[in-house]
């Protein structure tokens, strides 16, 4: 129901309650047509009235109505806006979570891409790790080795030193045999070489000792003077059980001694041993 019909309800309200006294009031009284008539005018001017102000209500009424309509209108255009407002921003919430949703999957992407980076990573930089721990094993071991190296390159250089020395000694000796070989020629081309020969010096107690360098016939030994070597001694090389031969000693000095070599049945070799007595 509306408004206007409402307000027509009240309309018809108010006079039924209006006439209903004046009829009421008509039947129960004796009949008085003028003071009726005058009832009847003062009724009809008052249902004039009620009909002037129920008009003025209707007409209110309506402008209620216009304006509630204009108003409604409004809210409706206005509800419209919103509602298109609110679609078009549903519409772009919908594109931005489109949106969003590549770019989640993208991230993720990205995700199992970084993850496989960091075992790549993880297990490259456990290779270079293991690869660091081998190589300071290695340069320790190097370091070891180089210090190893260089003690045997000291060693070498006194070895070396050592057999140059010997060697220099050997070239003495060999120059002093070969002009004892020109003397003992000379005194054979003079008949003096039975003079000039010695036999061999045979000693009082052991001696021992060890080859220390070989060239050609010639050797020489590490005892000398100090332990009772003399020049024309003979010793018995031997290596281990086997015979070598015999050393003539030359010349002799205070720690070392040299000689050659005479009755060889193997070639003789630097640590081959040399003794004055050899055992059974």
């Amino acid at each position: 129901m509306d408004v206007l019909t409402k307000i027509c309800v009240v309309v018809l309200v108010v006079l039924v309650l209006v006439a209903c006294p004046v009829f009421v009031k008509l039947a129960s009284e004796t009949a008085n047509y003028k003071q009726a008539w005058l009832n009847m005018k003062d009724a009809k001017a008052m249902a004039d009235h009620t009909a002037m102000v129920a008009q003025l209500a209707t007409q209110r009424a309506q402008q209620d109505r216009d304006a509630s309509e204009k108003k409604f209108q409004r809210d409706i255009e206005e509800l419209q806006r919103k509602v298109s407002i609110a679609r078009t921003a549903l519409s772009e919430a919908r594109t931005a979570k489109t949106a969003l949703e590549r770019e989640k999957a993208a991230l993720l992407a990205n995700q199992t891409t970084l993850a496989r980076d960091i075992e790549l990573n993880t297990a490259r930089i456990k290779q270079l790790q293991e690869f660091w721990e081998a190589t300071k094993k290695d340069v320790t071991r190097l370091t070891k080795r180089n210090v190893d190296l260089t003690a045997l390159y000291n060693e070498a250089q006194v070895v070396k030193q050592r057999q140059e020395k010997q060697v220099r000694f050997l070239k003495e000796l060999l120059a002093e045999a070969r002009e004892q070989v020109r003397i003992y020629e000379e005194r054979l081309g003079s008949g003096k070489a039975t003079a000039a020969m010695e036999g061999p010096v045979t000693p009082d107690v052991e001696i021992t000792g060890t080859i220390t360098a070989v060239d050609g016939e010639l050797a020489s030994i590490n005892v000398g003077s100090a332990k009772g070597i003399k020049r024309n001694m003979k010793l018995c090389v031997y290596r281990h059980d086997q015979f070598v031969g015999y050393l003539r000693i030359d010349q002799v000095r205070v720690d070392e001694s040299a000689g050659v070599l005479t009755t060889k049945r193997l070639d003789p070799m630097q640590g081959d041993k040399v003794t004055t007595k050899l055992k059974p």
